[in-house]
């Protein structure tokens, strides 16, 4: 019934399931493996670096815009020894096949259980903290037997449970036994899609699959939904985006240090992502007229600051640029 080893079933199961692929579609997934940031395909839905996970946790994920996936927390802990590193702290999860428009619990009701888009998943704390997956709620958790999950591991006959344990059927849904990161899990959702398009389709139409001219014509639009053109009309070199139904503005201290120097202004500066976010956070209060409506969101290399209120980030983007300007940061 097995192969030499239920890692080689596993294999063979992926390898299978190619071999069904058109040319076309294989084509995609040569393209998809050689994407050193495929994560990218995954949007940042909310950052939590407190997230604390528990069994039955319901998050979800965003793979296009405004379309969601759901999954669920099935372990955790799978182990809490920290010599076994791999495992130490890791998550069971499991997301099914289902795209929907809408993200609430209220949806979740709505996801059919039985099916998986993608193998089952060990990942770590990782995808909460960079905001891939959001957690919304709790349900009771269906075992891994039920589900029919279980994992191929190295050099052995037959399968076993996310623990390591042997188990005595032949799993309906298989996956390795390893650390999956979140560039990973888009790997995998992107993978399924370019196999089974029909996924991607909507009650409001088909969405394109990975690595095609509609795919990423749709990611530019995504991106620089917003006329950047009018953005730049007094604010460059900041950077402002439509993403969804908020408004977000970026700037990299780069392009920042460039900015500068052409101008001529503010040369024995050294500022950092942060240094530029306590600057407007220091303008706004000194500004009450501003909108309050503010989420800061930035990095050592860049500024990130989303708003609804498109024209409060326009002048937000202008006073801040006035301080730099002069050199008073």
């Amino acid at each position: 019934m097995f192969a030499s080893s239920s890692e080689d079933y596993y294999s063979k199961m992926r390898k299978s399931a190619i071999a069904k692929a058109t040319t076309g579609q294989k084509e995609l997934l040569r393209n998809l493996g050689d994407v050193p940031e495929r994560k990218k395909s995954l949007r940042v839905l909310q950052r939590n670096k407190q997230y604390l996970p528990n069994k039955g946790d319901i998050f979800t994920l965003s793979p296009r815009p405004d379309a969601y996936l759901f999954g669920q927390v099935l372990e955790y802990p799978i182990s809490l020894d920290k010599k076994d590193y791999f495992f130490y702290k890791r998550i069971l999860v499991v997301i099914f096949d289902s795209l929907h428009l809408n993200h609430g619990i209220d949806e979740w009701e709505k996801v059919n259980t039985k099916n998986l888009l993608t193998p089952p998943l060990i990942v770590g704390k990782t995808c909460w903290e960079e905001g891939v997956f959001q957690t919304i709620g709790n349900r009771t958790a269906p075992s891994t037997c039920s589900l029919g999950v279980g994992f191929g591991i190295e050099d052995r006959q037959g399968f076993v449970d996310v623990f390591g344990e042997p188990i005595a059927f032949v799993p309906q849904f298989v996956g390795l036994r390893a650390l999956t990161t979140p560039a990973g899990v888009s790997y995998e959702v992107e993978r399924a899609f370019i196999l089974n398009p029909s996924l991607l389709k909507t009650k409001q139409g088909q969405f394109p699959v990975w690595g095609t001219t509609d795919y990423f014509a749709q990611r530019e639009r995504e991106e620089n939904g917003y006329d950047v053109s009018e953005a730049k009309d007094g604010t460059e070199p900041f950077l402002l985006h439509e993403m969804g139904d908020r408004f977000v503005l970026t700037l990299h201290v780069e392009d920042l240090t460039d900015y500068l120097k052409e101008k001529g202004t503010g040369d024995d500066l050294s500022l950092n992502g942060y240094d530029i976010e306590s600057c407007a956070e220091r303008f706004i209060i000194e500004h009450s007229e501003y909108s309050q409506d503010f989420l800061f969101d930035s990095e050592a290399d860049s500024f990130c600051v989303a708003s609804n209120d498109v024209n409060g980030l326009k002048r937000l983007a202008k006073g801040v640029l006035g301080v730099l300007n002069a050199g008073s940061v």
